[in-house]
């Protein structure tokens, strides 16, 4: 049992090593479950060939009187297992409201200053008890397939991955573990504080669901690996509606096309594409307020809705979702070409191939002279966009490519020389558009 425990735990974390993860992480709090990870991973005989050097990262909120003592045994059984030992302490006052919310917050802060380099691995000991509680502390929170999918074996973070081994480990299986190891470990009491939710649902409605059936974790852990699945798929359709409604150009979305679709396709579709292209999440009362406020507006309204540090605006006919500052910048920055560009206040990153993309023609460009200026450095320029009959103002070219007037200042300009040949996302000048515009 315990040699089979070793196994699936260690080959949970060997299949995401990639050839150049060269750190592991392990959050350690010192607790049961976070004992027995740093136990099974510091003796894997395959880390040690592959030279992966694993650290142990304890993350101090000091939120109980003991903590410090409890920083002292952390590093002594890192010690013990021949491994480095990364503390990090909080240095924040303990918010009077939501302190699980807040030291989760501390918690990731502190792995993610630690995960550095690409391909690092973090490690975390949530177990399959955790799991079936998540699953229906958000259940009790009104939570959609996504928010019942509960926690991923495997995302992205920071640079490189946090991977959660002991999702389908009990409880009694980490505690035999631990027996049969003789291992030493913290209990913290504030995990009997039932004010506290996850604590609540532990010790008062799980026994009582477990006296019924006794597998309630084991099946509420599988309901939550199907969710996943579900999740999943929804994810890839939902990839492949967002097609139909982007417009590419200015990363916005056809309110007509969007409006094709039944409301729950829409909230699909809005819901794939803040939480994929700008990491924002949609919640119910978002959606409610883009369904009859933003999408139902009229043509020449300008509604918005914050989420984050992010708006969502209409102008015309798109729906944008844009950062919050209204901050501008002023730059001015010789280019060749040769390597990508990122410039202040733009998402995307300036490439010769994202610029030819657009119908530059990128043949013509003097690349020893090319300049890529913010519309600040513009006061009363004029340019001809390829499909116009005469030149104009830049700012009566951006008005007439549907520019928004709250986007214009964040569009790089591309000069060759002295000559505006194209303003990102807007339009090409005359004599540098590629043929197939003609």
């Amino acid at each position: 049992m315990i040699a089979t425990l070793d196994a699936t735990i260690r080959s949970s974390v060997i299949e995401f090593i990639q050839p150049n993860t060269k750190h592991i992480y392990i959050g350690y709090s010192g607790g049961l479950d976070s004992s027995v990870l740093l136990h099974v991973i510091a003796n894997s005989d395959f880390l040690k060939q592959h030279n992966i050097e694993i650290s142990a990262v304890h993350v101090n909120h000091k939120l109980h009187k003991d903590s410090s003592t409890w920083v002292q045994h952390c590093k002594e059984f890192a010690d013990s297992l021949q491994i480095n030992f990364d503390i990090h302490t909080v240095k924040e006052d303990v918010p009077i409201n939501n302190i699980e919310a807040w030291a989760r917050e501390q918690r990731y802060e502190g792995f993610n200053q630690v995960m550095t380099q690409p391909a690092d691995l973090l490690l975390t000991a949530h177990h399959q008890q955790d799991q079936s509680e998540t699953l229906l502390l958000r259940l009790l929170r009104g939570a959609g397939v996504t928010g019942l999918s509960a926690m991923q074996a495997c995302r992205q973070f920071a640079n490189g991955l946090h991977i959660r081994p002991l999702l389908t480990i009990s409880k009694t299986q980490l505690h035999e573990y631990a027996k049969a190891h003789k291992l030493q470990w913290i209990e913290d009491s504030s995990n009997d504080d039932l004010h506290f939710s996850r604590n609540y649902l532990r010790h008062k409605l799980m026994p009582v669901l477990q006296k019924k059936w006794p597998m309630a974790n084991s099946m509420l852990a599988r309901s939550a690996e199907l969710l996943q699945e579900s999740d999943k798929l929804l994810e890839s359709y939902a990839a492949l509606l967002l097609e139909k409604v982007l417009n590419k150009t200015f990363h916005a979305l056809y309110i007509a096309k969007l409006k094709q679709f039944d409301n729950a396709t829409r909230k699909l579709i809005l819901k794939h594409w803040l939480s994929s292209q700008y990491n924002l999440q949609l919640t119910y009362k978002n959606f409610a307020y883009i369904e009859n406020h933003i999408l139902a507006a009229q043509v020449d309204a300008e509604p918005l809705l914050q989420i984050g540090n992010m708006q969502l605006r209409r102008y015309q006919n798109h729906l944008y979702c844009v950062p919050l500052t209204t901050e501008t910048f002023a730059y001015n920055i010789k280019w060749n070409g040769e390597k990508a560009l990122q410039v202040p206040g733009y998402n995307e990153t300036l490439t010769k191939e994202y610029l030819q993309a657009q119908g530059l023609n990128i043949a013509k460009l003097d690349w020893y002279d090319i300049q890529v200026c913010s519309r600040k450095h513009f006061t009363q320029a004029r340019c001809q966009p390829y499909d116009r009959a005469h030149s104009q103002t830049l700012k009566k070219c951006l008005q007439e490519a549907g520019v928004p007037a709250w986007l214009r200042y964040h569009l790089p300009v591309i000069c060759n020389g002295d000559e505006i040949c194209m303003v990102v996302d807007a339009f090409v000048c005359k004599g540098y558009n590629a043929q197939k515009l003609n």
